[in-house]
Parts: C-alpha cells; structure tokens; sequence
C-alpha cells in the first residue's frame, strides 16, 4: 500500500493521550516514509508534517478552527520502506516454509500422512 500513498493521514483522539509524543510518533513516520503526514485530532493537537519532518501548520487543542495548509505530496521511496518490504518478504517465505513441512535439518519436503 504505502508506494502507491503519496501522503499519511492520521485520525486521532488527542485528549486520550500525550499529544506530544504523538506529534513525535508522526514526525517519524514522516521521516521514516519520505511522505508528509497530516495528524487530525478531534479534541487534541492538528498538525501538519512534511517529509522531512518540519511542521509546517498546526492547531493547538483549545482553537476551534480548521487547520489550512497547502503540502507537497511524494511517492519516492525511502530505504526503511525498501528494508521493510524485504523483511515482510523474508517472514514470508519463512512461514510459508515452515507450515509446509520443510526441515531445515533434513531439507526435503514431506507430504502428510506419508
């Protein structure tokens, strides 16, 4: 899903939990993705973060207003989303392996009930 995302949009109830380190959370995911995110808070902090995690607007908690912004939209690909997308390969094929009898010590494949 994510290559074809070219933004993050996170929907939020920022009065259940610490906004900060959701900001934080966000900016990360900025970062970690090369895609801006848009956090949406009901009764918490709106902000808006681009992909290289600045802040570019945001609404504190206690304005009741709408958070207006113009963001760049991306689709590169950063190198945690090319390791991710190995990995989730590898557990594949790993458990893929190991549900259909393979042994590592004896590497033949078995069929049931044989």
């Amino acid at each position: 899903m994510l290559p074809d995302a070219i933004l993050l949009v996170n929907f939020s109830e920022g009065a259940w939990f610490g906004t900060g380190q959701r900001i934080q959370m966000s900016r990360k995911r900025a970062m970690e993705t090369g895609r801006p995110v848009l956090r949406v808070a009901n009764q918490g902090i709106s902000v808006a973060i681009d992909h290289n995690r600045i802040m570019i607007a945001l609404l504190q908690q206690s304005e009741g207003n709408a958070l207006n912004t113009t963001i760049q939209s991306m689709s590169s690909t950063t190198p945690y989303v090319k390791a991710v997308e190995v990995s989730e390969l590898v557990l594949c094929m790993v458990l893929i392996a190991a549900t259909s009898g393979f042994s590592l010590q004896n590497p033949t494949f078995r069929l049931n009930n044989s």
